[in-house]
């Protein structure tokens, strides 16, 4: 797909194809973070209702980028135990929501707590930054981000609106939350492309992405019960995924 019209090209080239390319990259998790923003804003009243229904959706989005496109690649590596990282992403992950609260796959309960969350958003933006790394290497992902980054900011809205209504302290730390795998796509394009850095990074991004998706479809219901509507967003998920 050209990205640029053809009378650019000869001034851009390749270089300037690959950038174009990369900033559509890194703009679609910006982008997935803004929209959960404004469903959040405009969508508070039907906010339990629709929040299982993305989650759903966006836990099959996930796998399904996952299984398609990131597992071949790591297990093609040549010489390169991807298991054993893949493993190191799920332990990395639950060690995180000892500070996250599972914020990632869609809960934002307060559990008392009077004092701002600032380790909360510091483990949340650890993670933002992390799935990023790989997004150059494997553009699918993106879509995956763009999708993932809906319901994790809707919930993220709703736990810092419960501490700060000031711009400081709700509007800033999303907006440098959405830039963050962005930030992390960049570092990934520009000083992590050798494989013996790639393949490592990209394995501990499965493991966190997988351990999320799976806990999001298995507790996006309550009681564990799946009723058709989510049943059917389960469905959609894996699909559109596994069209990408």
């Amino acid at each position: 797909m050209e990205f640029l019209p053809q009378k650019y090209a000869n001034f851009t080239g390749c270089y300037g194809k690959q950038m174009t390319d990369n900033t559509i990259l890194f703009l679609l998790p910006f982008l997935g973070a803004c929209l959960g923003l404004v469903l959040a804003l405009g969508l508070s009243k039907n906010q339990k209702q629709m929040q299982p229904l993305l989650l759903a959706f966006s836990g099959a989005f996930l796998i399904s980028v996952i299984l398609f496109e990131l597992l071949p690649e790591v297990y093609n590596g040549s010489n390169f135990a991807a298991g054993y990282w893949i493993i190191g992403g799920i332990l990395l992950q639950i060690s995180l929501e000892f500070f996250s609260k599972g914020v990632e796959h869609g809960h934002a309960h307060i559990h008392g707590q009077r004092q701002y969350p600032i380790l909360l958003w510091f483990s949340l933006s650890l993670h933002a930054f992390l799935e990023g790394i790989p997004l150059e290497s494997y553009p699918h992902l993106a879509w995956g981000m763009f999708v993932h980054k809906i319901p994790i900011t809707i919930a993220l809205f709703s736990l810092l609106h419960h501490y700060s209504k000031e711009a400081w302290g709700l509007y800033i730390p999303l907006f440098l939350f959405a830039l963050l795998t962005p930030l992390g796509g960049f570092l990934g394009a520009n000083l992590l492309m050798e494989k013996s850095f790639l393949l490592p990074i990209t394995s501990m991004v499965i493991g966190v992405l997988l351990h999320i998706a799976t806990t999001i479809i298995f507790e996006s219901s309550e009681g564990h019960r799946f009723n058709g509507a989510k049943m059917l967003s389960i469905f959609l998920g894996f699909f559109l995924g596994s069209l990408l």
